[in-house]
């Protein structure tokens, strides 16, 4: 039988506390995720399914005509697709899901030309309960629901 070292146990040690830390946090709707080769700290997450609506809110930009919104999938520090949500002339739009995963949300305010767009992970435009924070969608598949017998 082959001894393990003291080096190689405490590496199996540390592994596990860390996962376990990740796991906790990203429950507790605080997570740290990697976004194009920096990363953001304290993220919240928004959890829904894919066939619940969800409302999404800005601040109203000044002499605008329209406003364009995108989610982004990600996958780490990829945008695996773009789907577009079209365009409003509203300050909020609902959405459902494209399919289960991790959204970023994109935004931007057009006239004749349309502004950069304005991440949802970029803390100095984007709030929760009104403080400055990045946040993500993290959508579900819906369960099947109850089963029953007839």
């Amino acid at each position: 039988m082959k001894k393990r070292s003291l080096k190689g146990i405490f590496f199996i040690f540390i592994t596990v506390i860390f996962l376990s830390i990740l796991s906790t946090a990203a429950y507790s709707n605080f997570y740290v995720y990697a976004y194009n080769g920096f990363y953001q700290k304290d993220i919240t997450i928004y959890w829904a399914k894919t066939n619940e609506p969800m409302v999404l809110e800005w601040d109203p930009v000044p002499n605008v005509n329209y406003y364009e919104c995108k989610l982004d999938w990600i996958q780490g520090d990829k945008v695996l697709q773009t789907y577009s949500l079209g365009t409003t002339t509203n300050t909020q739009i609902t959405i459902t899901a494209p399919r289960a995963g991790v959204f970023v949300v994109r935004v931007r305010a057009c006239e004749v030309s349309c502004s950069d767009w304005v991440l949802s992970i970029d803390t100095k435009y984007a709030t929760v309960d009104g403080e400055h924070k990045a946040w993500i969608i993290i959508f579900s598949l819906p369960g099947v629901g109850p089963i029953i017998i007839k």
